[in-house]
């Protein structure tokens, strides 16, 4: 089973369930190249300590995408109530809202743990430079790790994945957009593409209301799903 991780909280829970149950192994639908381990790097915020961050390490280019995440950076250095570096890019936006910028993220984070602060790292795992997992997870204990995914519920999919044992010969996209490559597929969706075995509509509302889940934040709820209609769609599995 292929899930977006556009959908609702509710939405993901729902089809989990029902995928548990008749043993599916579920993959989180654009996220197949994202390295696996970045679910090792999902704790709760403020483990390392707890308290505001001192420093604050922006790594790779999170003002392209996560600008919301990038500007509240640049607020908290605004205001004093943070340090800013950012690491592993190097642009005009980032050499002017930064105290340092550092291009190895690796020694960007060795040097940050030896000023003694409180050190949070904001990092897009969807989009982060090349050996920032490694350096990270070589720092665990050291400083946080806050995680800002591209999509609404990325973190929280990606950490429940389940892997499957050999390749698929039948998709089942809860929805999902993307190609199947030819593979068939049975899909809830909002829109019929003509491409599969069998399609079930979800409502739009799936995808804007519901429970959104920030990585290491709580959980956020805006308007009303229907959950029973929800898992009785779901039940469809």
């Amino acid at each position: 089973m292929r899930i977006s991780p556009y959908l609702s909280g509710e939405t993901i829970d729902a089809f989990l369930q029902a995928a548990a149950r008749r043993g599916i192994p579920v993959r989180a639908a654009g996220l197949e190249r994202v390295d696996g381990r970045w679910a090792e790097l999902q704790p709760k915020a403020g483990a390392c300590g707890g308290g505001s961050p001192q420093l604050v390490l922006l790594v790779g280019d999170l003002g392209s995408s996560n600008n919301v995440a990038f500007t509240e950076a640049y607020s908290r250095r605004r205001k004093g109530a943070s340090e800013l570096w950012v690491l592993g890019h190097d642009s005009e936006p980032a050499r002017r809202v930064a105290a340092r910028v550092i291009a190895d993220v690796h020694a960007g984070i060795t040097e940050a743990v030896k000023t003694g602060l409180r050190v949070t790292a904001w990092v897009n795992p969807e989009e982060a430079p090349t050996g920032a997992l490694d350096a990270l997870l070589a720092a665990r204990g050291k400083l946080d790790v806050q995680l800002f995914w591209s999509s609404r519920n990325a973190g929280y999919l990606f950490a429940r994945q389940t892997p499957a044992a050999a390749a698929a010969d039948l998709y089942l996209d809860v929805g999902v957009e993307e190609s199947a490559n030819g593979t068939r597929r049975i899909a809830w969706g909002k829109k019929q593409k003509g491409d599969e075995e069998m399609f079930i509509p979800l409502p739009r509302e799936l995808w804007i209301f519901g429970r959104s889940h920030p990585t290491g934040l709580p959980s956020t709820t805006s308007g009303n799903i229907d959950l029973e209609a929800l898992k009785e769609t779901a039940a469809l599995l």
